[in-house]
């Protein structure tokens, strides 16, 4: 089984929300996810992991999370990760994050709108063909 995950937006120190409460918050949601892992094969986080570029506090968590994954995760760059077009903080993240944990693939194929749309009909192909369910097309007879 895949489990697949996205728009976590991770991000501390907004207003009237104290960084203790909201690291806690982040822990939880980490045992969480260390806890569907269990039921998997694999994890896809699909984009905005961040919701802007990382101040230190934030690749922490991010680091945290990382050195607890325990099966093979894959995760892509969201529009969020974006530094400008077509360019991606998470080429800086790659490797740190292959060093911390090997089982971390991180895919930095710069954040553009053709290539989401690109990436989300490839997914919906995929889970289509995996069970079984017919295209529109295929339903209806039409072609």
């Amino acid at each position: 089984m895949i489990l697949f995950t996205a728009d976590w937006h991770i991000k501390l120190g907004q207003k009237n929300v104290p960084v203790k409460w909201a690291t806690n918050r982040y822990q939880m949601f980490f045992d969480q996810v260390y806890e569907l892992e269990k039921e998997c094969n694999m994890h896809i986080i699909g984009g905005d992991l961040f919701d802007r570029l990382p101040n230190m506090e934030e690749l922490e968590l991010y680091f945290r999370f990382i050195r607890g994954v325990k099966i093979p995760t894959i995760i892509y760059d969201g529009n969020h990760e974006a530094t400008k077009k077509n360019k991606t903080f998470f080429t800086q993240l790659k490797q740190v994050s292959r060093d911390i944990n090997p089982l971390i693939n991180v895919v930095d194929i710069s954040y553009c709108l053709t290539q989401i749309y690109t990436r989300r009909v490839a997914l919906i192909t995929l889970i289509r063909r995996s069970l079984y369910l017919p295209t529109f097309e295929e339903k209806y007879h039409r072609t």
